[in-house]
């Protein structure tokens, strides 16, 4: 199946560490000072 290819995996993996990073970023900038 289409989720079985690595193309897809890597995508997706691509949007989770993307999301990750805008995630950490708006905490920060939500909470400045504080370490979480």
């Amino acid at each position: 199946s289409l989720l079985r290819s690595p193309e897809v995996v890597q995508f997706l993996q691509k949007q989770q560490q993307l999301l990750n990073q805008q995630v950490l970023e708006q905490r920060q900038q939500q909470f400045p000072g504080a370490s979480i």
